[in-house]
């Protein structure tokens, strides 16, 4: 009924991640992903009350029907291979200990997922884009990610690349559904610099974009804050950089910068590569 625990993320996907190309795993709704653990947050989809999302604000025994509603659904289209009848207690088991047959993109963020729950957090990113009031609910020009928050999770890189790759998480909270897409650092950056640098109208509108870089040091984790604004009459971005390390008295002073559309990936990838390193 149960399958072995997969050993490792699945190298011939990751072998597919290029500067050039991503992967998309695929969107799915948090009550899929929770029956099975198909995600990389330890405790991302806990329940909590008045949360955005409807699925987490749930009581328990609403969330419990909706996991064995996304457990019937998961059966009956062949994408969770199990008996029917089988217990959801049994199947969310299986599921954290990464013993669930699954078919599909789902199973490649499964076994991605299986990865981070064994092995921990190493190094990650959490990107966030926003824009000012004048130019909320518009449309972003083609090409452009529009305003939203990005969970970016390291995972092993392919021997052929020395660039990391990224399992990114994005959320759509209103709609109680997670969007999951492999790509290389280097192009999560160049998303956060098209985002900030795309072409818009407005006077005296902006655009933010945030990254939050945590690399885990030992047992402590060392946190390197980044934020980005740009006027859209602006040719360069204004970004403030903070490094926090735990337990040392003084903590490092803000750095201010200027950047370039066509700098800001470069400098950003610099800025990981360099904490990453010291991860372990």
């Amino acid at each position: 009924m149960f399958r072995r625990r997969p050993a490792k993320p699945d190298s011939a996907l990751l072998a597919q991640v290029t500067d050039a190309h991503e992967v998309s795993l695929g969107t799915y709704a948090e009550d899929v992903l929770a029956v099975t653990g198909a995600y990389p947050g330890r405790g991302g989809l806990d329940p909590q009350a008045e949360h955005a999302s409807s699925f987490r604000a749930l009581d328990g025994a609403g969330r419990k029907a909706a996991m064995q509603a996304a457990l019937d659904r998961l059966i009956g289209d062949g994408t969770l291979q199990v008996q029917r009848g089988s217990s959801l207690e049994s199947v969310v088991r299986a599921g954290l200990d990464g013993k669930l047959d699954l078919t599909g993109p789902l199973a490649a963020l499964y076994q991605l997922g299986c990865w981070f729950r064994r092995h921990g957090f190493r190094s990650g990113v959490l990107v966030s884009m926003q824009v000012s009031p004048g130019l909320t609910g518009g449309p972003m020009p083609p090409g452009v990610p529009p305003p939203g928050l990005e969970s970016c999770f390291s995972v092993p890189s392919p021997e052929s690349t020395d660039m990391p790759v990224l399992l990114v998480e994005r959320m759509d909270a209103h709609a109680s559904a997670r969007t999951y897409t492999v790509r290389t650092l280097r192009q999560e950056f160049v998303r956060m610099a098209a985002f900030l640098f795309a072409e818009m109208t407005g006077d005296g509108e902006m655009l933010r974009a945030e990254a939050d870089m945590v690399f885990r040091f030992g047992e402590r984790l060392i946190k390197t804050e980044t934020e980005f604004v740009r006027k859209v009459s602006e040719d360069v971005a204004h970004g403030r950089l903070r490094t926090q390390i735990p337990k040392r008295r003084k903590q490092q002073e803000p750095r201010f910068v200027q950047v370039t559309a066509a700098e800001m990936p470069d400098a950003m990838i610099r800025l990981f590569t360099s904490g990453a390193a010291r991860a372990q």
